[in-house]
């Protein structure tokens, strides 16, 4: 309430003008006007930095304090500010969609700079986001931007239809490659597979040529011509 309304000394008339009253001539009321303000006094003076009670410490009355506090730190939180706007601009300007990000978190991302923004002041139109993400995303979704930019007017697009288009978007890439990994698996172990039977056929090609490398290719030749002449003989 001192801070509210304010609060100063009580006075008195007289033949020599308007001046301070004694404090013992103070009445009850004004007397507990006067604690009000020193409760309050008392109150910002805890409250603030070191630096900041330098700034009050001489004043007297509550709301005169509280007004030299509000100009000063005005100034400051005008000046930090102005500092996160920039940040928040130059995050905008930098972002863009990763690789390995799924199009929830990019969006969150734009939504994060945008409702900081928003609460300092700062508002970006949907136009602007749309066409931040638009401009974006990763090269995976170039053929869906190309069909978007074609088929949609981009000035009435709504940010969440596009969000949400993009993601059916994304979950048929994800399908087709899951499709992929599969076929590929597959073929590889059909060519594995083959790999090992014309593996074994050069093993038992390779054991039947060592067979007749060696001395016993003679030995079955000297064991056949004995047969023929036994044979011969028999039939003769």
């Amino acid at each position: 309430m001192a801070i509210a309304k304010g609060w100063s000394p009580p006075t008195v008339s007289d033949d020599e003008g308007v001046k301070a009253k004694r404090t013992n001539e103070w009445m009850p009321e004004e007397m507990e006007r006067a604690n009000f303000n020193s409760n309050a006094l008392h109150a910002l003076f805890n409250a603030v930095s070191t630096n900041q009670l330098k700034v009050i410490s001489n004043w007297e009355i509550a709301k005169e304090a509280w007004k030299k506090l509000k100009i000063k730190n005005e100034g400051i939180i005008e000046a930090v500010k102005k500092a996160r706007l920039r940040a928040l601009a130059k995050a905008f300007e930098n972002l863009f969609m990763k690789e390995d990000e799924s199009v929830a978190e990019f969006h969150a991302k734009l939504c994060d700079i945008s409702n900081e923004s928003y609460a300092l002041g700062k508002v970006y139109s949907n136009k602007k986001l749309v066409r931040k993400v638009l401009g974006q995303l990763h090269k995976k979704f170039m053929s869906k931007v190309a069909s978007i930019e074609e088929i949609q007017d981009i000035e009435a697009l709504d940010l969440d239809e596009l969000i949400s288009s993009l993601q059916n978007y994304e979950m048929t890439l994800q399908r087709w490659s899951k499709g992929k990994k599969h076929k590929d698996l597959g073929k590889d172990k059909n060519e594995n597979r083959v790999a090992f039977v014309h593996k074994e056929e050069v093993s038992k090609d390779s054991s039947l040529s060592e067979y007749f490398a060696d001395g016993n290719f003679a030995l079955l030749a000297k064991n056949y011509a004995c047969l023929c002449q036994c044979l011969g003989e028999w039939v003769c």
